[in-house]
C-alpha cells in the first residue's frame, strides 16, 4: 500500500488562528463591557392601583419611576431625586426608605420600582430623574431631553 502524505502550509495554521485568536479577542471585549451595571431609568404616569395597601391610596393616580439592571454586575440602588426648577432644586422621594422594596439589582432581580402620587410633581418643571447607588454614583434620565443644553446650562453655574 501507499503511503498517504498531508501536506498542510504554515500559511493555512497562521490564517486559522488569526481568525479564532480575533474571534476569542471580541467575545472577551463583550464580555468586559457586559459585567457592569448598566442602569436604566423610565417612568409612566397615570397608574391606579386596585386592593391598595397602605401607604398606597385606592382611586389615586400614581407615578412610577422603573430603575432596570441591564449589566451583570449586582448594584444596590439607595435612593431617587429629582431636579427641579425653582427655589427647592432637589426632591427625594420618600419610597427610597420603604423596607419592602427591592436594592439590590441582580441577574435574577434586575428591577425595582419608586411609587408616588402624580399630583405631588409637575413633570413641566422637572429637568431629570436621578438615581444614586450604593457608592454615591449617579445615573440621571433626563425627561425633556429636546432642550439638552439649555437645561445644562440652567443647572449649570455658567447658566445664572
Amino acid at each position: 500500500m501507499g503511503d498517504i502524505l498531508i501536506n498542510i502550509s504554515s500559511t493555512y495554521i497562521a490564517l486559522w488562528g488569526a481568525i479564532t485568536g480575533s474571534i476569542s479577542l471580541l467575545v472577551l471585549i463583550f464580555t468586559f463591557l457586559r459585567d457592569r451595571p448598566i442602569i436604566k431609568i423610565t417612568y409612566k404616569e397615570g397608574w391606579k392601583i386596585m386592593n391598595a395597601i397602605p401607604p398606597y391610596k385606592e382611586g389615586v393616580s400614581y407615578t412610577s419611576i422603573s430603575v432596570f439592571n441591564k449589566g451583570r454586575r449586582a448594584i444596590r440602588i439607595e435612593k431617587a431625586v429629582f431636579r427641579v426648577k425653582g427655589d427647592k432644586p432637589w426632591i427625594l422621594l420618600t419610597d427610597s426608605w420603604s423596607p419592602t422594596r427591592n436594592k439590590i439589582l441582580t441577574e435574577g432581580k434586575p428591577s425595582t420600582e419608586f411609587n408616588f402620587e402624580s399630583k405631588l410633581i409637575n413633570f413641566d418643571k422637572v429637568y431629570y430623574i436621578a438615581v444614586f447607588d450604593g457608592v454615591g454614583k449617579k445615573y440621571v434620565k433626563w425627561v425633556h431631553f429636546g432642550n439638552f443644553l439649555k437645561d445644562y446650562f440652567r443647572i449649570s453655574k455658567l447658566g445664572k
